[in-house]
């Protein structure tokens, strides 16, 4: 279900809670906001057009509104929106929204889910162009809804009073203010419901601070009846009225949390201190001029609630702590050195917060508390301009605010010359964010520094570093703030809507798709590569260096994965500091490092991944990878717990913690933890892909998980021997091999089992001859590249050098296509230049170089060439006959987790491939672990692998007896 919130602002989440950004239309969202503003009534047509297209005639709003309904309809599903007629209206089902519960709980009598739901004026800062109906129909409808939430609160807070509840009802009016800090009335009520609730200290300053607003904002004279009600406070007289029992109204259900901080409700539900617990990741932002209350509001509850920690230490039970909004920023006014009283540096420095606020938009995470009310907290707890105020009055001002960061910072001036520094603080931890930032120049530029210094800090906080931040006065601001929240998001799947985000706000902004095309890069020419690469010049050093190495494959003169691994190897050399070169570099090396013969490979990636930030879960899950491959339990236990430790409830992660706790107990040896976990488990293909690496006998026991892993069915079957479940799965799939096609898999399948297989070899070889030739064509054009490549290799194996011509042709013939197989291209080019000219043994030692080198692009597309097991084991089977037994072993052993997670099916031709070259070469060791393994994998198989198994079995036999 979609969750709309419209007051306050507008934002839609996703049904996981993420953001997401599904409607990027501004006039689609207008659409849904009054929708949902309507409820259950619906709105007509008509109405939305002369809102939304005034300009336009009947015909072309009617079209733009369908249009309109339509993409909202694609974007949330076609039950999103419901017709009736002439009148839509939102599926509640479907997209949920606070206005809904606002005026649900009103309607109902639940006043404080009502309030609980108002989190500021309707659509706050949205705004629609050419719409004059549509601003005023916005206008009118905030006033409505604030007055309502505004007699909601009066209400709550009259049968507080009605039943002597003073904590309660001081509780209430303060919510009151906060919705029109400049009502007399209301800061009345609030002083003597305190002053009766015995806190006088803060009666008295609610209303001299309301006093000091009324004069400083309104040269107004306060109200004498609060004057009246201030002298009775500080003179002690009660400045309540003896609790009355108000007609009609009953005493509140659930009560609100007490000033005091006293113990909540049990039933959390309802309190007003749950509502910060079930509260969405980005709280509305309040209302302009709601905010200005903080003066008054914010200050009286810093005191009131410690008078109530006081009061619960007292009696021995702790106060529920005061939630801080991690998305909210509190800017503390800069203290200035330098410069005298009319120096312009000291008005920068007491506007700080309000240029922030100017500067930075909530629409994707980030909020900057009341500048004002931030102000006004500084200056009680004794700071200025010149005097700064200690690290804890810092935080507690911050904290007053609900701020989950404070920013604070140093305006310097001599002259001309003006430098501004400031740093970020975890409000909670009081922990430091990164080193301060800085910049500096002249105060003629000084709106300029400003834009640079919160891009830097802002950026710092999101873990990119200065090098890498792009410049904000040359973007829009809200393009900024997505491209940060993207960078700050946990997974590459959750960064890149925020990455698209920010292209759709603003175009020119290079370094979003650098980034859009670095978290789902392809080998693919994209149009982020494409604009990226060619407005390079508008990039940092450090990125314009990350993109060079990044797209070397489409764009630069990289060649193979082993040149790549050593581009960001220098570039985590320049820039030591840097943790993304060390995350390509871990990356590359667990995919690709066995299979292009890298030198000491899996520690090289351990240590790689060591020089990351271990805040996401996805180090850890490559550091489990890597321990299981190398057996090593320990190391796999710890990285399971640092992979639970870190992961969130919502990530994919979650998933594969049963089957990696499976797979640890397997690799112990204890089989009776491992049978326990074995129910637990929901990753079936972790299990079974576990299976096939570890090759511990345990295949029997994983054969009723197969079923529940279709993808799987039929490569389980193969690697486990079971030739009607293989088949089974081939047609009832028709994608057996992964991905790969009913018109290409024979030949897989043929090229997996070897020459001795002739039956099924010839029927592969006869279908995969028309699909090379297009007859039938495959459902992708890529397939015939494919399958005119697999051919070149089925023949090579029968020493027939012939046919790479016509694949070197269809290749030639598409640039785009010859990127995309780049490895092919190379093989290709050594059949033609050496295989088809009659030396087989040099074509085939260059074959087994090409497939080391494995070049670029590899990695990411549906058809991975190079990978692919079929290559080394082609290898593995011939260079033997060629006097290279020795080669023919390496090109066995290529493989990785990855790769054997990709391709299983491969693994047990690989193993025997393995043993018997191990024994030619006198390694009886590593003849019988490949052979038991093979084994273990393929316990009593059909008749197509019962003479191999049989030979196998012979062939260990003899070894043990040896």
């Amino acid at each position: 279900m979609f969750r709309l919130r419209v007051l306050g602002g507008f934002s839609l989440e996703g049904p996981p809670g993420t953001a997401a950004f599904p409607i990027r239309q501004r006039r689609a969202g207008a659409v849904m906001a009054v929708l949902a503003e309507c409820g259950d009534l619906g709105c007509s047509r008509e109405r939305l057009m002369a809102l939304l297209w005034p300009e336009s005639d009947e015909a072309r709003a009617r079209q733009a509104l369908r249009s309109t309904i339509h993409l909202v309809r694609q974007a949330l599903g076609p039950d999103a929106v419901l017709s009736a007629g002439e009148l839509l209206r939102l599926n509640a089902d479907v997209v949920g929204s606070d206005v809904q519960s606002f005026t649900h709980g009103l309607a109902v009598g639940r006043l404080i889910e009502a309030v609980h739901s108002y989190g500021g004026l309707l659509l706050d800062g949205f705004h629609v162009d050419d719409a004059p109906d549509f601003e005023r129909w916005l206008d009118a409808e905030r006033a409505r809804l604030a007055r309502e939430c505004i007699e909601a609160l009066e209400r709550l807070a009259q049968g507080a009073e009605a039943v002597g509840a003073w904590g309660e009802a001081a509780g209430w009016w303060a919510q009151a203010v906060e919705q029109d800090p400049l009502n007399s009335h209301f800061v009345l009520r609030h002083v003597r419901a305190l002053a009766a609730h015995g806190d006088r200290a803060n009666a008295v300053k609610a209303a001299e601070v309301h006093e000091r607003r009324l004069r400083e904002e309104l040269d107004m004279d306060v109200d004498a009846e609060l004057l009246a009600a201030i002298d009775e406070v500080r003179r002690g007289d009660p400045a309540a009225p003896v609790a009355r029992q108000d007609r009609g109204i009953r005493k509140p259900s659930i009560s609100p949390p007490t000033p005091t901080g006293s113990p909540p409700h049990p039933d959390l539900a309802q309190t007003p201190a749950a509502k910060a617990t079930a509260a969405p990741a980005r709280p509305p932002r309040p209302p302009a001029r709601h905010r200005r209350i903080a003066a008054v509001a914010a200050i009286a509850v810093v005191v009131v609630v410690a008078a109530g920690l006081l009061a619960t230490s007292l009696i021995g039970r702790k106060p529920a702590a005061s939630p801080l909004d991690p998305t909210a920023i509190a800017v503390l006014p800069f203290h200035v050195v330098g410069g005298d009283s009319a120096s312009p540096a000291r008005v920068l420095a007491r506007y700080m917060g309000t240029l922030f606020e100017l500067k930075v938009t909530g629409e994707f995470g980030r909020r900057i508390r009341h500048p004002g009310s931030v102000a006004e907290r500084f200056r009680a707890a004794g700071g200025t301009l010149d005097t700064m105020i200690s690290e804890d009055a810092e935080l507690a001002v911050a904290r007053s605010v609900r701020a989950g960061r404070l920013v604070r910072g140093t305006v310097v001036t001599m002259g001309d010359s003006l430098v501004l520094s400031a740093s970020m603080l975890d409000v909670a931890t009081g922990a430091v964010r990164g080193p301060p930032v800085r910049a500096e120049g002249t105060i003629a530029r000084q709106q300029e520094l400003v834009d640079r210094l919160i891009i830097l800090l802002l950026a710092r906080d999101a873990g990119i570093s200065p090098e890498s931040a792009p410049p904000l006065p040359h973007y829009k601001p809200e393009a900024i703030q997505a491209f940060l929240a993207g960078n700050a998001a946990p997974s590459f799947s959750a960064q890149m809507p925020f990455y698209h985000a920010a292209l759709a706000a603003d175009s020119n902004l290079v370094d979003a798709a650098l980034m859009a095309y670095a978290v789902g890069e392809s080998a693919q020419d994209s149009a982020e590569l494409r604009y990226a690469w060619d407005h390079q010049d508008r990039l940092t050093e450090r990125n314009r260096a990350y993109l060079q190495v990044l797209a070397a494959g489409r764009r630069g003169s990289i060649r193979t994965e082993a040149e790549k691994i050593a581009g960001h190897e220098a570039l985590a050399a320049r820039w030591p500091e840097w943790r993304g070169p060390w995350g390509e570099i871990g990356d590359q090396l667990t995919n690709f490092g066995a299979l292009a013969s890298i030198p000491d490979w899996s520690r090289r990636a351990r240590q790689a991944f060591g020089q990351m930030d271990r805040r996401g879960d996805w180090v850890f899950w490559h550091l489990t990878e890597l321990a299981f491959f190398d057996g090593d339990t320990a190391r796999a236990r710890l990285a399971i717990d640092s992979l639970a430790a870190k992961t969130s409830p919502r990530s994919d992660v979650v998933r594969h913690l049963p089957a990696y706790r499976w797979r640890l107990a397997v690799l112990r040896g204890d089989d009776k933890e491992a049978a326990r976990l074995l129910g637990a488990v929901t990753d079936v293909n972790g299990v079974l892909q576990g299976a096939l690496t570890d090759g511990r006998g345990i295949s029997r026991a994983l054969d009723r998980l197969a079923p529940r892993a279709p993808a799987l069915t039929a490569i389980w079957g193969w690697a486990r021997g079971d030739e009607r479940m293989w088949r089974e799965a081939w047609h009832r799939n028709g994608s057996p091999a992964g991905g790969i096609s009913d018109a290409t898999a024979p030949i897989f399948w043929a090229l997996l089992l070897g020459p001795a297989q002739d039956t099924i070899a010839a029927t592969a070889l006869r279908r995969l001859e028309q699909v090379a030739v297009g007859t039938p064509a495959p459902a992708d054009p890529d397939e015939q590249a494919l399958a005119r490549s697999w051919l070149v290799l089925w023949r090579l194996e029968h020493d027939d050098t012939t046919g790479a011509r016509a694949t070197g042709r269809w290749l030639d013939g598409d640039e785009d296509r010859r990127h995309r197989f780049a490895g092919w291209s190379r093989l290709i080019d050594v059949f033609l230049t050496q295989a088809e000219g009659g030396d087989v043994h040099a074509a085939l030692l260059r074959m087994d170089s090409v497939v080391r080198e494995l070049p670029l692009p590899t990695g990411y597309l549906r058809w991975d060439p190079l990978p692919a097991e079929v290559h080394n084991l082609t290898l593995a089977r011939m260079l033997p006959r060629y006097g290279e037994p020795e080669l023919g072993l390496a090109a066995a052993r290529r493989r990785t987790f990855r790769a054997v997670g990709n391709y299983p099916d491969a693994l047990p031709e690989y193993l025997r491939e393995e043993g018997r070259l191990a024994a030619l070469l006198g390694d009886r060791t590593g003849a019988s672990r490949a052979y038991r393994h093979y084994l273990a994998l393929r316990e009593n198989p059909d008749p197509l692998w019962r003479a191999s198994w049989d030979s196998v079995r012979a062939e260990l036999a003899a070894l043990t007896t040896r």
